[in-house]
């Protein structure tokens, strides 16, 4: 199919509680050289390219006040010249964090870098509870457990088993430190995965060692079976058996990590450490075991995305229809934008998206799309 190009003329509008706003008027833009505001991706497999700079085109950026309480920051690249509904029209919306009523709101806490969920009409959960256990040490005492859970949390802990809450969904690394009350360090790194649609899917191994042979066994922790998997014994060596058992030539301390894929694609990634004929050495690991998804009725923090085609027909992701697990929503930047025409801040924001949008029964793919656009805000 022809690539469809949009060229747009910068434009931004502030509207407060605005259910139903007046079509803005454009402005020039600042004469730069390149586009600003960028959408690349495709549309039900048809490519769509949409660029700042003219033809008739121009950035919306506002907020709104819904009646649930929740604002709604938006960024919306429309024809200029339209009455109602506007065809070929990509319409991005973040919900605040927190209702409009709680003492304090600010949108540095609502728009984060990292991976969000989608908005449904019963709300999606957002944020889950990851409760991690750590094994013993090999050999000697745990004197304590320092914990990076990879979303810029530390804890230090004195018990095995910890849980931390994630506010957005996302892969994250997670990595311990084991000291032992003789000193001894040891470390043990694991990639956990939690979906858009309140679910998750991690995994971890157990091992067994005999003498030069050890003996290993998959767990999958959510997800959906079948499951694949990779692993790598540390020694140059690899197995896609689900329990494989592996002979090492040579005593040490060797770095496994098994890799497991679900059917939906979902994937997640354990590493630890096996010692072999070593008894001296420390190594321990631990287990991303209970995963629990926390309500989110309001949908706050959550994105909405909405395609007006051709015909005037809208398509959203706000539906009672679960998005499929391969769905994303990444904002990889945000910065400080120009103030609109009436002195309102905006920020420009650089997301990568794939969703399914519905009008009933029947339903579009959104896919690899790159868009940047600005929202205005209270």
């Amino acid at each position: 199919m022809k690539t469809i190009f949009y060229s747009i003329l910068v434009f931004l509008v502030i509207a407060l509680n605005a259910c139903k706003k007046d079509d803005p008027q454009p402005q020039q833009s600042s004469g730069a050289s390149t586009p600003i505001f960028v959408v690349n991706g495709t549309v039900n497999g048809e490519p769509i390219t949409i660029n700042a700079g003219g033809n008739g085109y121009f950035m919306s950026s506002s907020f709104e006040l819904g009646t649930d309480g929740v604002y709604n920051f938006i960024g919306e690249l429309k024809p200029k010249i339209c009455s109602g509904t506007c065809g070929n029209t990509l319409k991005i919306a973040i919900k605040d964090y927190e209702l409009a009523t709680a003492a304090t709101t600010s949108i540095d806490s609502t728009i984060v870098l990292g991976f969000y969920s989608y908005a449904s009409i019963a709300g999606t959960a957002s944020q889950f509870n990851q409760t991690f256990k750590a094994t013993p040490p090999s050999a000697g005492i745990a004197k304590s457990y320092t914990w990076d859970f990879g979303d810029n949390t530390i804890l230090v802990s004195y018990i095995p088993t910890v849980t931390n809450t994630y506010k957005h969904p996302g892969i994250y690394t997670v990595t311990l430190n084991v000291e032992t009350v003789a000193g001894c360090v040891s470390s043990s790194i694991s990639k956990i995965q939690f979906g858009q649609n309140g679910g998750s899917f991690n995994s971890n191994f157990v091992s067994l060692v005999t003498g030069d042979t050890a003996e290993f066994k998959a767990i999958p922790l959510g997800g959906v079976g079948p499951y694949t998997c990779v692993w790598d014994f540390g020694d140059g060596k690899f197995s896609n058996d689900y329990s494989p058992s592996h002979i090492y030539n040579a005593s040490g301390q060797y770095t496994v990590s098994l890799k497991m894929t679900d059917v939906l694609g979902l994937t997640s990634t354990q590493i630890s450490y096996v010692t072999i004929k070593n008894t001296s050495n420390c190594s321990s690991f631990f287990i991303p075991s209970t995963s629990t998804a926390i309500s989110n009725p309001l949908n706050l923090g959550n994105a909405i995305i909405e395609w007006t085609d051709a015909s005037g027909k809208v398509w959203s992701s706000n539906s009672s229809f679960k998005q499929p697990s391969n769905s994303s929503f990444q904002i990889i930047s945000v910065t400080d934008y120009l103030n609109s025409s009436n002195g309102t801040a905006t920020k420009k924001i650089h997301v990568q998206f794939s969703c399914t949008l519905y009008n009933g029964l029947s339903n579009i793919v959104m896919k690899n799309i790159d868009a940047t656009f600005s929202v205005g805000y209270k």
